[in-house]
């Protein structure tokens, strides 16, 4: 049946918070970072634009959900609960 997920090949979604794409790139072309390498080389990749202000738990929680902050309700590590500020955690996620 056309369309079934089945028939898809497998994705691997890989992310390095922090890291430099360009460096990375780099050290891969030179031989350094050679799963990269070939992962670049045989796969599809690209630059993400990112979410101003840059916070890890706000742009992996846009990744692993889709949508966009003010949708998923993840803003930074911390969140304001019953009048506390306290670490945001899953359960302050809408998504």
């Amino acid at each position: 049946m056309a369309g079934n997920t089945h028939d898809l090949p497998p994705v691997i979604l890989a992310g390095g918070d922090g890291a430099d794409a360009a460096i990375a790139r780099t050290l891969a072309g030179d031989g350094k970072l050679p799963v990269l390498d070939r992962l670049l080389s045989n796969g599809a990749s690209g630059h993400l634009a990112g979410y101003a202000p840059f916070s890890c738990p706000m742009l992996w929680t846009t990744v692993a959900t889709g949508k966009l902050p003010p949708h998923h309700g993840i803003h930074g590590w911390r969140t304001v609960r019953n009048g506390y500020a306290v670490w945001a955690g899953p359960r302050d996620r809408k998504a």
